[in-house]
């Protein structure tokens, strides 16, 4: 479900108007993450570390009411919920794969049904353009320590700026003095989404990977 927000009563009006402007309201900020305690998490109980921490991600972005918001014919609604989205790739296999399901039950969960959706029923890269509506999308690098990543958009699409989709990519982890770090870059669109909701997302993600047992 999905509810229309009122723009004339809404305290962000004025940036939505400003952002509005801009044909591509969208960017990237990188942050680093400690994931210590989650990769002991993930090797205690014998899950995907990548689909644990999408898991992570999609609980965090889903407690802040501004990544809820989408765009339709000037008019803003907020969703329930966003789904993730990933790239995965098969064993032995060259080009990913699309995944897709939404972020029900526990961590353990979720990482056991990831698995069985990306082995039993992967999309095709052909279907990421119809499913970024109430996404958010994910990928990951893991065979560099990236520091950035910028994100392919068609700048031909009169309707880019309305894709309020976030983009979460991350490369491989590091061990710097005994923690496990990894560096991840969120893209947003600014329309709705200022630092400091970034800055929410990664203290929301920092907090849910320090509660892990």
């Amino acid at each position: 479900m999905r509810k229309e927000i009122d723009i004339n009563n809404w305290d962000r009006k004025e940036h939505f108007e400003f952002y509005s402007k801009i044909a591509t309201p969208h960017y990237c900020v990188a942050f680093n993450i400690d994931i210590t305690k989650l990769l002991e998490f993930t090797r205690k109980n014998k899950i995907s570390f990548y689909y644990s921490l999408i898991y992570l991600c999609t609980e965090s972005i889903n407690e802040i009411d501004e990544f809820l918001l989408e765009t339709e014919d000037n008019k803003v609604f907020r969703i329930d919920r966003r789904v993730p989205c990933f790239t995965d790739l098969k064993k032995g296999a060259t080009s990913f794969h699309m995944v897709s399901l939404p972020c029900d039950g526990s961590i353990i969960e979720f990482a056991t049904n990831a698995r069985k959706e990306s082995e039993n029923n992967p999309l095709s890269v052909y279907s990421l353009g119809g499913l970024r509506e109430s996404q958010i999308i994910f990928s990951c690098i893991p065979w560099a320590d990236i520091t950035m990543c910028s994100n392919e958009r068609d700048y031909t699409d009169p309707d880019l700026k309305d894709d309020t989709a976030p983009i979460l990519v991350w490369g491989k982890y590091t061990e710097q003095n005994g923690r496990y770090i990894i560096n991840m870059t969120l893209d947003v669109n600014h329309r709705f989404i200022d630092g400091y909701f970034v800055g929410q997302f990664v203290q929301k993600l920092e907090e849910k990977i320090a509660q892990l047992n």
